[in-house]
């Protein structure tokens, strides 16, 4: 997910649900096949992000999910905020809002 520069996500509020239970996101150390149950382990295979840089460049997160097939709803959230714009960023109508990809 690429998301512009004024949106300033926090990843430490990173959350993946599978069927509504929180799973455990990778820490980036390796951990041997019988620190964790089966059930746990491997959801969250991948985690990279590249952060933005204001007025420069967009931030970028990418997740490998492996979704168990028995999981019927999926969900991936993420806290964030809108960074202060300069008046001449704004689209031309502000009043619709912001599109965010």
């Amino acid at each position: 997910q690429v998301l512009p520069w004024y949106v300033r996500a926090f990843v430490h509020t990173l959350v993946v649900e599978i069927d509504g239970v929180p799973v455990p996101l990778p820490s980036g150390r390796r951990r041997r096949d019988d620190d964790e149950d089966d059930d746990a382990r491997g959801v969250v295979e991948g985690l990279r992000w590249v952060p933005a840089i204001d007025r420069a460049r967009p931030s970028s997160t990418e997740l490998q999910l492996l979704i168990p097939s028995n999981a019927t709803v999926a969900r991936v959230s993420i806290g964030f905020e809108k960074a202060f714009l300069h008046t001449d960023e704004f689209p031309p109508d502000a009043n619709r809002g912001f599109d965010i990809p």
